[in-house]
């Protein structure tokens, strides 16, 4: 994966999220500073007027229509897509999944009942009430997504490092937790 990055407006850092990956080696004009992990359940949706009940992963195959991000190229696709080949069952089911340009489209599809159902981050299913989610990825099977913060080379350090020290501070792990993050361990 590479990536482009074009300065718009003074900043001493960038968050990089999510990596699906380890962090690979910044541009010159950027030194790592930090990664934090932080655990984003992932959720089965369906419409909030759905009778639909899932109570194992398996009940997946009832559903003909599944809409995912893009299992390809899209991190939450993709971790679906892993979590499902962990379980057996992606190749049952990847002729019914409705691959969509990121994870707030496959909601959409969902809201609009064009997939019975779909695999979405839990906070991005927390802003609809066009949907319900229908059975939650169990803790120890979701992903651990790697939040990276890389500091300008040419920032003042303390600047830096107060932004750093905010992004941990207890005040902001409310706030991540508010929005629906579950922070494994801060750096």
């Amino acid at each position: 994966v590479s990536m482009v990055i074009v300065p718009v407006a003074p900043a001493p850092a960038l968050m990089l999220a999510p990596m699906a990956a380890p962090p690979v080696p910044p541009p010159a004009a950027f030194t790592l500073m930090d990664t934090a992990e932080a655990l984003v359940l992932v959720v089965v949706i369906v419409p909030a007027g759905s009778k639909a009940v899932v109570k194992a992963p398996s009940d997946l195959a009832g559903f003909p229509h599944l809409a995912l991000a893009n299992p390809e190229s899209v991190p939450a696709g993709v971790y679906a897509r892993t979590w499902l080949a962990s379980l057996g069952l992606w190749e049952r089911l990847k002729d019914r999944v409705v691959p969509t340009l990121d994870v707030r489209a496959a909601l959409a599809a969902v809201e609009a009942e064009n997939a019975e159902a779909g695999i979405v981050y839990r906070t991005d299913a927390a802003l609809s009430k066009r949907v319900r989610v229908a059975l939650e990825v169990p803790r120890d099977q979701g992903p651990k997504i790697t939040y990276a913060l890389a500091a300008l080379a040419s920032a003042g350090r303390a600047g830096t490092r107060a932004l750093r020290a905010y992004l941990v501070s207890p005040a902001a792990l409310e706030v991540y937790r508010r929005h629906g993050f579950e922070i494994i361990a801060p750096s």
